[in-house]
């Protein structure tokens, strides 16, 4: 290279050097960040993908600085308690142990979370509505000695606690920008992986202030400028996008990388194989369908709604404060 060119190569060094010392995104910064617990909150119903996340979420773990709890924390109780407890503190082992809750958390007291983990990242995971209420149903008959004894009542109540927790969720986030952009949605179980990778890259970020939205994050498609714009850089390149990017595709490579690995075959899945190699019973999966398609068309939904309470007759239910359903 000629003396200009070294000189303008060294120029580009420096700066990429001393953009990095300075971005909140670098590495060493997110180590930090992540070692005084920056925490992620999940806060939809089980069976909407929570152990495939849960797996990710333990794949990246190196990366983030960030253990995850799936319903149960080792020996400590179910999760979701400990935030609707009298004696809830924020200064709880829980929360020092870990920093990424997923699972069953229709009941959570989200804002109190939000209360006291200001900087604390959340994510509402759904699913289409009869895929939900079928996979619910199957789960709960695998998951206990004996059967429910009315499915269909049983569903029909799911569908309304989703439903009021959805809305209160919804509603909570979109009031303000600055909660909003610490909050989306996800489709764990029926987008594409790139959609999760890019939702959890994004809502991953160490700057909330960077890469607004004025509307809820839902898709690829909703995040602001896509990290693979930046992915397929050439490698000589790279020092002239800053960290930023260099970061966040870092994360998502590593998400998608993670994903990879996550066995195809679901927890419910094996615990069905389980029994029956036991010889104990298992209730035949086209039976909780066909109990939720009924619950479904009893409802006046179309069965596809990830937010339940879009179904007319849903939210008319839940405008009366009275359930039909004992």
């Amino acid at each position: 290279m000629t003396w200009r060119q070294n000189l303008i190569f060294a120029g580009i060094l420096l700066h990429t050097i001393l953009d990095a010392e300075a971005s909140p995104d670098m590495s060493m910064k997110r180590q930090k960040i992540n070692k005084d617990h920056r925490y992620l909150f999940f806060l939809g119903p089980g069976r909407t993908g929570t152990g495939t996340m849960t797996a990710i979420l333990k794949g990246v773990e190196p990366l983030l600085k960030c253990k995850p709890c799936h319903n149960f924390c080792d020996e400590h109780d179910v999760w979701k308690l400990y935030t609707v407890s009298p004696d809830r503190s924020p200064k709880h082992i829980l929360f020092h142990e870990y920093c990424a809750f997923i699972d069953n958390a229709v009941k959570v007291d989200f804002q109190w979370l939000d209360k006291v983990f200001p900087d604390a990242r959340f994510v509402l995971q759904t699913r289409q509505m009869k895929e939900l209420l079928r996979s619910r149903l199957g789960h709960i008959r695998r998951i206990h000695d004996t059967p429910v004894k009315n499915p269909a009542d049983f569903l029909r109540n799911f569908v309304l606690h989703v439903a009021a927790h959805q809305k209160a969720v919804m509603e909570y986030f979109s009031a303000k920008s600055e909660r909003l952009n610490r909050f989306a949605r996800m489709q764990i179980t029926e987008a594409p992986m790139e959609d999760t990778a890019e939702i959890l890259t994004w809502v991953f970020r160490t700057d909330p202030n960077r890469r607004k939205v004025k509307s809820v994050v839902k898709d690829r498609n909703t995040v602001p400028r896509r990290v693979q714009r930046a992915v397929d850089v050439p490698e000589g390149f790279i020092p002239l996008i800053g960290t930023r990017y260099l970061n966040d595709n870092l994360v998502y490579q590593s998400i998608m990388h993670a994903a990879s690995r996550v066995p195809s075959v679901h927890n419910s899945t094996e615990a069905a194989l389980k029994l029956k190699q036991q010889g104990e019973e298992v209730p035949p999966e086209e039976d909780a369908e066909r109990i939720a398609i009924a619950v479904v068309a009893e409802l006046g939904c179309n069965g596809t709604e990830q937010l339940f309470y879009e179904c007319p007759r849903v939210a008319r239910i839940l405008e009366s404060g009275s359930s039909p359903w004992k």
